[in-house]
């Protein structure tokens, strides 16, 4: 019975091919929608923004008592330093 089961089922190569070809369709769906939407907000003549800046990174250092302190990169950096 259990080997009945697993013959019916599709082999691991079978099972990777599907998948490949659904996750490149839904990208291309994915990317279609995204680049839809951009140029229907750039036709109603408003000015589209995106963020361009990196987000700080947060650090952690000890203090001279032993305590552990977490914060900005920079206040981390002069913890370390210190």
């Amino acid at each position: 019975m259990v080997l009945a089961h697993k013959a019916s089922r599709p082999g691991l190569d079978e099972l990777q091919t599907r998948l490949d070809a659904w996750t490149e369709a839904h990208e291309a769906a994915e990317a279609a929608r995204l680049r839809a939407q951009q140029e229907a907000m750039a036709g109603d003549g408003w000015t589209v923004v995106t963020r361009t800046k990196a987000r700080r990174a947060w650090g952690a250092c000890w203090t001279r008592e032993g305590t552990r302190r977490t914060a900005l990169c920079g206040f981390a950096l002069g913890c370390r330093r210190a």
